[in-house]
């Protein structure tokens, strides 16, 4: 199908597929924050071992800077970077360069507990990460509001991170645009360090490890997250903790939210809760860098089912169970509903729901769970694991959502149930928690995306795209040309520079030619995509 016939689909949609859906209120958002209700918790440095790499792409020789942290030292002191390469000499290369192309950077770290709300609007307290610079810079550039991807093991939120995070994970890159080490490399220098970077641990980790993740329940997600950001700004600015390390912001600091996969869902849920909720001058607000979300999980399962369809296997089983356990235990639509009348007793019986709730397992760890669950039957070939969406949802539940597909070959034509029911409250709940409806961004959104994402595809970025016009900005890989899957993606725009690029462009700072490009092509679509 052509793009040109698809837009046609989705002018469609938009004219009269779409209602109003119901956005749940969670209590009182406060002019003003009470400093009382947020505690740091624990406090210290890091030094990062950051692994810069130019590379080439063989067939269009385009070339990028991937980087990539290899190691983190925590407990170290400050100036560790510079004091380790004044030791070795060498002082005409850079300040934290080593033979093996390693730049270090230094960071001071802090983690705290902050008063949030539940999907009931009942108060609930919340953990979070901050990081920020520990050399004596003149300010602090900008606040990162820095979204997580999928996690299932609470050792992997940033809270926890000091003690069991891995070097290798999007946390170690979000935590980096903190990291400072050389005066060669001073604050106006680079937009993308230097900055205060603030990771909320999300509900369901850290503290609140007990109970279950609200797993795209966008709004409340966001609602949550935007706590952290304020009651981190606050304690950063006025805690006896980081006195001695703080640094005024530059005079004209903006705040930005960013995070791929389901954090890139979340930067764009917090973009817009900030904007819908007046705090855009509070904090600074430039708009928001988001890499491969679930934008319209309508969309999605749409995909999902058309995947199906073709006999293709779904890409990550355990993503279907994250959303109906999340949304049965806090979206509005769903929370008086079981897991079960969703997903399959056959693949509830592999114990899936058990490793979530133990929050002791990684997503990687669930899929080679299920392979050896699976392994001696036909969902299993030369060990990848191959359940259909037939296999994981109930009868009921994926008859629905092939109906979906079925009589709207493009899912830009669905309409809303005309009632409530068991089903229909899925219908409801997914569109709910579609972040292309029932707003006017009014700052810039920098969309990245693979075409060749099969666990969340394209398709979110292409409907935000048609959807909100010129304040979507694409950014595509140097490096293979978007060919990559949704993990391959991933390593693209935490370790590749549109990440960085884009956070410049937001800060303020002179804009790379690349990012240019993707400015002038606002209409987001050139003559050739439409062909």
């Amino acid at each position: 199908m052509s793009y040109r016939i698809r837009l046609f689909f989705l002018a469609l949609w938009l004219a009269f597929g779409t209602g109003a859906w119901a956005q749940t209120s969670y209590g009182d958002l406060p002019e003003k924050i009470d400093p009382n209700d947020a505690t740091i918790t624990k406090f210290g440095h890091a030094t990062m071992t950051v692994e810069m790499k130019i590379v080439t792409d063989p067939v269009t020789q385009k070339m990028d800077t991937l980087r990539s942290v290899k190691n983190i030292e925590w407990n170290t002191e400050k100036g560790t970077a510079k004091r380790r390469m004044s030791e070795r000499g060498n002082p005409l290369r850079s300040d934290f360069y080593d033979e093996g192309n390693n730049w270090w950077y230094d960071i001071y770290w802090y983690t705290y507990t902050y008063t949030s709300v539940t999907t009931n609007g009942e108060p609930v307290m919340l953990s979070a990460m901050a990081c920020m610079p520990d050399e004596d810079c003149d300010y602090i550039n900008n606040v990162i509001i820095a979204c997580h991807i999928t996690l299932a093991k609470n050792g992997q939120c940033p809270s926890e991170y000091n003690n069991s995070g891995s070097a290798t994970s999007d946390v170690s890159l979000l935590m980096n645009l903190a990291g400072s080490g050389t005066a060669l490399h001073a604050p106006q220098s680079s937009q993308t360090n230097y900055n205060l970077v603030i990771l909320p641990d999300y509900e369901g980790f850290g503290i609140t490890r007990s109970r279950t993740q609200p797993y795209l329940c966008e709004e409340l997600t966001a609602r949550q997250v935007v706590d952290a950001v304020r009651y981190g700004i606050n304690l950063y600015n006025t805690s006896s903790v980081v006195s001695s390390i703080r640094h005024p912001f530059r005079s004209n600091w903006r705040s930005m939210s960013v995070g791929y996969s389901q954090g890139g869902g979340v930067a764009l849920a917090t973009h817009r809760f900030i904007e819908q909720n007046g705090l855009t001058d509070e904090l600074h607000f430039a708009g928001s860098v988001c890499g491969a979300g679930p934008y319209s999980p309508i969309a999605t399962l749409h995909f999902y089912a058309q995947q199906c369809s073709n006999g293709d296997p779904l890409q990550m089983p355990v993503l279907m169970a994250l959303i109906m356990q999340g949304f049965c235990a806090a979206d509005p639509y769903m929370r008086n509903h079981q897991v079960s009348d969703y997903l399959s007793q056959p693949f509830l019986a592999s114990g899936i729901i058990g490793w979530l709730e133990s929050k002791e397992m990684t997503t990687d760890d669930i899929n080679d769970a299920l392979v050896n669950y699976y392994s001696s039957t036909p969902y299993v070939s030369s060990g990848k694991l191959n359940l259909p969406l037939n296999y994981i949802l109930t009868p009921t539940a994926y008859n629905y959502i092939h109906s979906l597909y079925y009589n709207n070959i493009n899912y830009m034509t669905i309409t809303p149930p005309t009632h409530r029911g068991v089903i229909e409250d899925l219908h409801y709940a997914l569109e709910s928690n579609n972040l292309t409806q029932g707003w006017n961004p009014s700052h810039a959104i920098f969309m990245y995306h693979s075409y060749e994402d099969n666990v969340v595809p394209e398709i979110n970025r292409e409907c935000a795209a048609y959807i909100f016009g010129s304040w979507v900005i694409k950014l595509h890989a140097s490096i293979g040309d978007m060919q990559f899957d949704h993990i391959g993606s991933g390593i693209q725009f935490f370790m590749g520079t549109n990440e960085g690029k884009a956070i410049e462009a937001l800060a303020g700072a002179p804009i790379h030619q690349t990012i240019q490009d993707a400015i002038n092509l606002r209409s987001n679509f050139s003559s050739s995509e439409l062909d």
